[in-house]
């Protein structure tokens, strides 16, 4: 990745997807495995265009590439994408963990009244997070908490997805 331009490199709705509208719910969540097990565990560099992405890593190794920066980290981790980031991983088989990915103008509607939030999440982000933290707690009770919203489908969905979604930004923070 290193000497790679945002420009040069593909931009994809989802990694491996043709560009297509934008996601329907705005919002999608699978596992990290579900997606890299079809890519021999590599989603090679790219970035998308209209979307935010957080990757929250329960367990395993993993290599991050991020705006030219190689990161080798374990899981528990997370790593936000911001929308055009050049982005790339190769992940252990044994991976276990989620990627969110947003559609950026949903995201930025939900912070329009906040710019310190909107602004921690601007720069492409890799961190490791430690085993017993209540922040590790909270981040990975939000994320179920995501996941498990966008698999029901109750009245009020939208708003509940919104409301989960802000929760996961907020642990983030």
């Amino acid at each position: 990745m290193s000497g790679s331009r945002p420009r040069e490199l593909p931009a994809y709705a989802l990694y491996g997807d043709a560009p297509r509208s934008p996601l329907a719910d705005r919002l999608h969540c699978e596992s990290i495995a579900a997606r890299s097990r079809l890519h021999d565990w590599e989603i090679r560099p790219h970035r998308h265009a209209a979307l935010f992405q957080i990757l929250v890593v329960r367990r395993g190794r993993f290599e991050a590439q991020l705006d030219g920066r190689t990161l080798r980290l374990a899981g528990p981790a997370v790593v936000t994408v911001p929308v055009l980031a050049a982005h790339g991983f190769r992940f252990a088989p044994d991976i276990a963990g989620s990627v969110f990915t947003v559609a950026d103008a949903q995201l930025q509607a939900l912070l329009a009244g906040d710019a310190a939030l909107r602004a921690l999440l601007q720069p492409a982000r890799a961190l490791a997070l430690r085993r017993g933290d209540p922040a590790l707690r909270e981040l990975l009770a939000a994320a179920q908490a995501l996941a498990d919203e966008l698999q029901g489908g109750l009245a009020w969905r939208a708003t509940a997805l919104d409301a989960a979604l802000l929760r996961l930004l907020v642990a983030l923070a």
